[in-house]
């Protein structure tokens, strides 16, 4: 049996610490958002349309942390 464990880190995030699978699709939703954040950097996406002030790095990380969500949501729980 798996000892009651708090996670203080996750908490805020309004994440119930009782769930594996929200846990495991938290953390398969950030590890997307880094794959993205990644790809992003080896392509240079910096020289588009927004060039590379700080309001175009906020939009882009907004967009990678919804496409990595909706890509996770596609790909179902990685419990599975």
């Amino acid at each position: 049996m798996i000892p009651d464990a708090s996670f203080p880190a996750i908490n805020g995030l309004g994440i119930d610490t009782k769930d594996p699978k929200a846990i495991a699709a938290k953390v398969q939703a950030m590890f997307l958002e880094i794959m993205l954040k990644s790809m992003e950097d080896s392509v240079g996406a910096e020289d588009g349309m927004f060039g590379g002030s700080a309001n175009a790095d906020i939009y882009r990380g907004m967009f990678r942390e919804q496409m990595a969500s909706a890509i996770g949501a596609q790909m179902g729980s990685p419990l599975e």
